[in-house]
């Protein structure tokens, strides 16, 4: 009985683990991060005024005004 609850466990264990991994990867900078919560919820401007801030803050302008011109504007996203 108890080697049951242990493998439990250690499968348990294993699975948060490699959650924890995967989830960490989003966390690799700034954008990584907003582009995943926009690919989760494309409809919260908050979402894309922080990625475009993030787009601001690696120089990539082009991106960035993509993100911000929608939100500025009011418009549906």
């Amino acid at each position: 009985m108890r080697y049951k609850y242990t493998g439990i466990f250690i499968v348990l264990l294993i699975l948060f683990s490699f959650a924890a991994y995967i989830r960490n990867i989003a966390w690799k900078h700034d954008a990584a991060l907003w582009e995943d919560a926009a690919r989760k919820s494309p409809f919260k401007k908050r979402v894309h005024d922080n990625l475009g801030f993030a787009y601001y803050n690696q120089g990539r302008f082009k991106e960035a005004i993509k993100q911000y011109l929608p939100v500025l504007r009011g418009e549906p996203l």
